[in-house]
């Protein structure tokens, strides 16, 4: 595998014209076009690994991009090295002292990564629509039984990352196999959400973007017993509807304060409220995720907005994007551009209604056991245990019916 030094810097060592949009927000090592191009089997956007120089550690995984066209590589450059830029604290999970004042140099590695590249976009059929809905499963991609056979590490249902190879946009979702008369081999079935999110287009919408399918080195961790139990019993009395957002740089004042901003319109989707406490995913539901409140946006950011209209929208247009800060962006490894899945927080929801109805659940409580009083004349082994069970069962009953609003603001359209 082919490798090469830079210098380690981090933004502010830059001009703004040495980025693209957004780029130097990405969790990514930044390099000048001209050092991209040694090495023979990586492309843009794909994987490398980051060590020290001399270190014999195994090197941290990030992704590889380039500086904007304006950016003059030989005006940054260290001895005949030329400077990337790589984020603070990317630079302390690679093993760089980052208050050191010499410039550390970093050796970048390719990376064998599990991938199927130039998979052509189509869009899902009925049948994939039908079988799954992607408010309570989420979404998925749909790929040949003759791609996944040929890829002896992914099975049905594996949790894979889906790039847009244009601009990076990452998405990750489970793939499993469709069966069809007219399927292809290097194809990818997507719905409308996914193809939006990563915007790229079908053949039927009049172009033929690719995607790269890359299937993550990192373990997803599978559910427990009483993680299961658990989300079941949550959905049963407050359920949630899950939601995939584009990831926008956070304004500036909500650094470190464990928010994130989505519109009106968001905020309807996941069923919330000003305010309530939201649970970001990435790389599966417990790899890494993050639990935050969320507020709405400025009145005059335009950015959380959707787009234009197109005429074969019929103006179900929505807001795709989310406002999260770089402090929240960097406890779960992501960029912006990404794409991630969130829902409400279950407990929270839960927490709130049940405080404002704590004076109904009670009066039930105390109601129940006037009435076993009125049943048996003397305090018993009968008397104990009818008491237990019938205030156990209309508390249940009456904890869900009290959420019964709260579990349908979840699933208005």
């Amino acid at each position: 595998m082919v490798s090469a030094r830079v210098v380690s810097k981090t933004i502010s060592d830059f001009e703004d014209s040495s980025f693209e949009d957004g780029d130097k927000f990405r969790y990514a090592v930044i390099v000048p076009e001209l050092l991209l191009s040694e090495l023979d089997n990586t492309s843009e956007y794909e994987y490398v690994k980051l060590t020290p120089q001399g270190s014999k550690t195994g090197g941290t995984v990030a992704q590889i991009i380039t500086f904007s066209s304006e950016h003059d590589a030989e005006n940054f450059s260290t001895d005949g090295l030329y400077w990337s830029c790589i984020r603070t604290k990317l630079q302390k999970e690679i093993g760089l002292t980052v208050e050191n004042t010499d410039a550390p140099t970093v050796e970048i590695q390719e990376v064998e990564t599990n991938t199927i590249d130039n998979l052509r976009v189509h869009r899902d059929s009925a049948w994939e629509s039908e079988t799954r809905d992607i408010t309570t499963d989420g979404l998925a991609g749909y790929i040949s039984a003759e791609d996944m056979t040929n890829m002896e590490e992914l099975k049905e249902g594996s949790i894979c990352e889906l790039v847009n190879p244009e601009n990076g946009a990452r998405l990750q979702l489970p793939v499993e196999t469709y069966y069809h008369k007219n399927r292809n081999e290097g194809t990818i079935r997507l719905n409308g959400s996914a193809r939006k999110l990563l915007q790229v287009k079908s053949k039927d919408e009049g172009d033929n973007d690719s995607v790269r399918l890359r299937i993550p080195t990192e373990t997803t961790p599978i559910a427990g017993f009483s993680h299961k139990i658990y989300n079941r019993i949550g959905r049963w009395f407050v359920d949630y509807s899950y939601a995939y957002f584009r990831v926008l740089s956070g304004y500036d004042r909500d650094e470190g304060r464990n928010l994130v901003r989505l519109n009106e319109d968001g905020m309807k989707r996941l069923g919330i409220e000003e305010n309530d406490r939201v649970i970001l995913s990435w790389r599966g539901d417990d790899l890494k995720r993050r639990n935050v409140r969320c507020q709405s946006a400025w009145e005059e950011d335009g950015a959380l907005e959707p787009s234009e209209s197109t005429e074969d929208s019929f103006g179900e247009d929505q807001s795709l994007s989310i406002r999260i800060p770089s402090t929240e962006r960097d406890k779960l490894n992501i960029s912006v551009g990404d794409v991630i899945k969130i829902r409400r927080d279950m407990q929270y929801q839960a927490g709130k209604q049940v405080a404002l109805s704590a004076f109904g659940i009670l009066g039930v409580i105390i109601g129940t056991n006037q009435l076993i009083n009125m049943i048996f004349d003397t305090v018993s082994l009968a008397y104990v245990g009818t008491s237990l069970l019938s205030i156990m069962l209309l508390s249940v009953v009456t904890v869900r019916l009290i959420m019964s609003p709260i579990r349908q603001k979840c699933r208005v359209p």
